[in-house]
């Protein structure tokens, strides 16, 4: 069964793909239109945000193509790996959102989460960007980062420890896959 063709409304014009999502035997393939940009292939910034922000609004894919005048299947790991980043970055956005609502509570609340919430959305502009690297040590940052004291820091605190613990173990995977040259998002240049 085809899917039917519309545009991700996520980010700026670098990052909108037309796209389409067929149901397959083992889930839905996502298929991304690479026609108006030339081959698609992930190394390239627009074509890597455009499958991201693709999963983003249909869902992770258990098959991604990149279709210009040939297409071009991801391997599984590659796919794998982008759902992956789809995933962490939404932990972020709900790690963000919790703490920009515990930030309000009250002034030492938000001098405290302040650079914490530097650190996410770092965090999460790298693996928009592709800058794996960026986001590796933004969460060992955030896995160091001294949160102040006090009865309601503790229940903070916590909270946002074992989340960011959970997206270290992502990224962890993440570089794994990325360091065994199986999933390359990179231009040789680069």
């Amino acid at each position: 069964m085809q899917g039917r063709k519309m545009r991700a409304p996520v980010l700026g014009k670098d990052s909108l793909c037309q796209h389409s999502v067929r149901n397959i035997a083992g889930g839905i393939e996502l298929v991304l239109d690479c026609e108006g940009c030339g081959r698609g292939n992930l190394a390239m910034p627009r074509c890597y945000k455009g499958v991201i922000n693709a999963i983003r609004l249909r869902g992770f894919a258990d098959a991604i193509i990149l279709r210009s005048h040939i297409e071009r299947r991801q391997n599984s790991i590659s796919t794998r790996a982008m759902n992956q980043i789809v995933e962490i970055i939404g932990l972020l956005e709900e790690l963000e959102s919790q703490s920009l609502h515990d930030s309000k509570r009250n002034n030492r609340c938000g001098e405290c989460l302040s650079s914490f919430l530097n650190g996410i959305g770092d965090m999460k502009s790298g693996l928009m960007n592709r800058d794996i690297q960026l986001s590796s040590q933004r969460v060992q940052n955030l896995i160091e980062y001294e949160f102040k004291s006090g009865v309601r820091c503790h229940e903070c605190a916590g909270m946002a420890k074992l989340n960011i613990e959970r997206i270290s173990g992502m990224m962890g995977e993440l570089e794994k896959l990325i360091l065994a040259g199986r999933f390359r998002i990179v231009s040789v240049g680069e």
